[in-house]
């Protein structure tokens, strides 16, 4: 289990000390209303901004990081990236739904490849873009 100490450590990656929560999320549904979508890029404040959003009241904001909570995520992310990148099957809002139902933000990889698919399933989310200096 993660302690104290390894959140200070290694940050929110400290969750792949915890036990998995082995939930399939195909059989998931929507369970709050998905309110924001941080669709930046990684390395432009997601990690805060997943603390931000919780802060404020949101639903287990999704970050990359989320996925060491539920490790079999990552089934229904390849799936998503099959669906868009290869044609393989479809990946609409019901499985949108399925895999972030819990959620109610997003924020970082990989959801923020599927920023057009994720504003259509979701058109009353607000949309959040922050940026970095890449020089810095």
């Amino acid at each position: 289990m993660a302690t104290e100490a390894d959140f200070e450590r290694i940050g929110n990656y400290a969750r792949m000390y915890n036990k998995d929560q082995g939930i399939d999320r195909h059989l998931c549904t929507r369970t709050t209303e998905m309110k924001v979508l941080v669709l930046s890029i990684s390395r432009t404040g997601t990690l805060s901004m997943q603390s931000a959003l919780s802060t404020l009241g949101l639903a287990n904001p999704y970050h990359l990081s989320s996925m060491y909570d539920n490790i079999g995520d990552t089934t229904m992310w390849l799936e998503a990236f099959d669906a868009q990148f290869r044609g393989i099957g479809t990946f609409e809002r019901e499985q949108w739904d399925a895999l972030l139902g819990h959620c109610g933000a997003v924020t970082d990889m990989p959801a923020n490849i599927f920023g057009p698919e994720l504003a259509a399933a979701y058109p009353d989310a607000k949309i959040i873009l922050t940026e970095r200096d890449v020089d810095k």
